[in-house]
């Protein structure tokens, strides 16, 4: 934990865990953080892994998810240009998409997160400070 690299290079626009909405009174969970950068800027894997899913979620717009064994796996959203095949095996800080606004209601930033299993964990304990 706190080793890896952001995968990339923005700035923190959204934490993991609830987030209460003043004006409606609603409390909302984000499973990951949001990292605003420009449209088109490149992400970088956080560790070695094989690709398990490309797809297009509702609210993520384009993903991909991948396996890094151990039951672990990170997940990278709101996307484009994906650079990488389903069951390809990438390395730590290899490019496998850019940054875009598919399925993003804020604008262009990436969605990522860490799964441990079916649990959801937060990113920010795993990324270099």
């Amino acid at each position: 934990k706190g080793n890896l690299s952001w995968p990339v290079q923005g700035t923190l626009a959204s934490k993991f865990g609830p987030h209460k909405n003043k004006k409606l009174g609603t409390v909302t969970n984000n499973p990951g953080i949001d990292i605003a950068a420009p449209k088109g800027r490149a992400v970088k894997t956080v560790l070695d892994g094989i690709v398990v899913a490309i797809t297009w979620i509702p609210g993520y717009g384009n993903t991909i998810i991948v396996d890094h064994g151990d039951s672990y796996y990170t997940v990278y959203a709101h996307i484009d240009n994906i650079q990488v095949n389903i069951n390809g095996y990438v390395l730590r800080d290899q490019i496998v998409a850019l940054v875009s606004d598919t399925g993003s209601l804020d604008g262009a930033r990436l969605h990522f997160e860490v799964w441990k299993g079916k649990n959801k964990e937060d990113p920010l304990k795993w990324l270099k400070r």
